[in-house]
């Protein structure tokens, strides 16, 4: 996923999180949820087809196209004691059973680079990699990572390398750069609180790591650029702490730039939670979205493809689950819609501050730019492409949003003085 800055805008992408609360073996007493600001934007959760089998402690990983769809894929789960490899078809909602991993996994770490899916790790102190080939539904064993881990998670930078961020035992903030071509690894900078349990994402150059566990609950967020000359040289920084420290979570960046977070777990009382959160990196807070439909913690089964984050598998309190979700954004454009198809921002004067919205359109448009608190900043009506003057407008994140009367499309963007 990339971002890129225009001038003095910067083109938002978004992280996905989900964020839990610890389970089974994390003891401690919860934070209480500070108050958070609703996303004006606010979404719907829809059910999808079920997981073939219940699943937590696994992990999912995409998405793969082939033949002009595109898949993802569940593996391994429970105490690793779990095989099993299902692939989802995100066009036809169906999920099909594959051939099994070569060992049981749970609590391990997947990703996805080249067109392959690479799984890292597992419970208890394993230190195995295996590429998994989605076209010829096979298996090969790779270079062990530097060190064993379980409770740790995976990101791909530019389909090119994969980084292994934290986990445990003990806690680890240490970074391992896998590189799927040479079959090597590397060691990267490493990030700041150690933390397993935790949730990451990669947008553009940039990794995220959010909350975990080291003994407590984590609510801090830790912001790494990569340096594209030196992949394993990372500048670290911290971001705003999240309002409801947590553990256990999934999470995952919406590649057209929206941030979700999913079910949080344990607190003294109620035991697990469905809260849901997003974050635009460079702003202050977090945004509160839409509650998941069901508990789905103790697994890294977010997927962010387009603008829609899935969501399959997970503890829901009493055991694991089948239930499969994703969260759909009142901004994310309808598929075969063509009265409006989504709108491109750039900054063709810098100096005059000015933002251009080109806009394909057969109707009449209203747009209107929101702050994080819903506040309408300008609102106007156009039937074609407008330049908006932005420069009595304060540095901050805003949403543009393109109404046509029946249907919505939003984009997230920043303003930097």
């Amino acid at each position: 996923m990339k971002g890129g800055k225009m001038g003095k805008y910067l083109l938002m992408g978004l992280v996905v999180v989900g964020f839990l609360f610890a389970s089974e073996s994390d003891y401690g007493q919860a934070m209480t949820p500070k108050p958070v600001e609703p996303n004006p934007l606010q979404g719907t959760w829809s059910a999808l087809a079920s997981l073939p089998m219940p699943k937590y402690y696994h992990s999912v990983a995409g998405v793969i196209e082939m033949g002009g769809k595109h898949y993802f894929y569940s593996l391994g789960g429970g105490l690793s004691t779990e095989s099993d490899n299902f692939e989802y078809c995100i066009e036809d909602d169906v999920w099909a059973t594959k051939s099994t991993m070569p060992v049981p996994l749970g609590r391990f770490a997947a990703a996805a680079c080249k067109g392959k899916i690479y799984f890292f790790g597992g419970y208890p102190g394993v230190n195995g990699t295996y590429e998994y080939d989605p076209v010829n539904d096979t298996y090969t064993t790779k270079a062990n990572m530097p060190m064993s881990l379980s409770f740790h998670t995976a990101e791909t930078w530019r389909d090119t390398l994969i980084y292994i961020l934290g986990g445990e035992s003990p806690y680890q903030n240490a970074v391992w750069v896998y590189d799927p071509t040479n079959d090597t690894w590397n060691s990267g900078t490493s990030f700041g609180e150690a933390r397993r349990s935790h949730a990451s994402a990669c947008l553009g150059d940039t990794l995220y790591v959010f909350e975990g566990w080291a003994g407590y609950f984590i609510n801090s967020l830790e912001a790494g650029v990569i340096d594209p000359n030196d992949p394993q040289t990372i500048a670290w920084s911290t971001g705003p702490t999240h309002p409801h420290a947590s553990s256990r979570l999934t999470g995952d960046e919406v590649p057209d730039r929206h941030v979700i977070v999913s079910s949080c777990g344990n607190s003294p009382s109620p035991s697990h939670h469905p809260y849901v959160y997003s974050y635009a990196p460079g702003a202050a807070s977090w945004l509160q979205e839409p509650d998941r439909p069901e508990v789905g913690d103790n697994c890294d089964a977010a997927i962010g493809y387009r603008d829609k984050l899935y969501h399959a598998g997970g503890f829901n309190g009493s055991g694991a689950s089948a239930g499969h979700y994703v969260l759909d954004r009142p901004g994310f454009v309808a598929e075969g819609n063509t009265e409006i198809s989504r709108f491109q921002i750039s900054v063709p004067s810098v100096s005059k501050g000015m933002l251009a919205v080109n806009l394909s359109t057969r109707t009449s448009v209203e747009l209107s730019i929101y702050d994080v608190l819903g506040k309408v900043i300008k609102r106007t009506e156009v039937n074609k492409p407008v330049v908006i003057d932005l420069t009595n407008v304060a540095s901050g994140v805003y949403f543009l949003e393109a109404n046509n009367g029946t249907m919505t499309t939003t984009s997230k963007f920043m303003i930097v003085r």
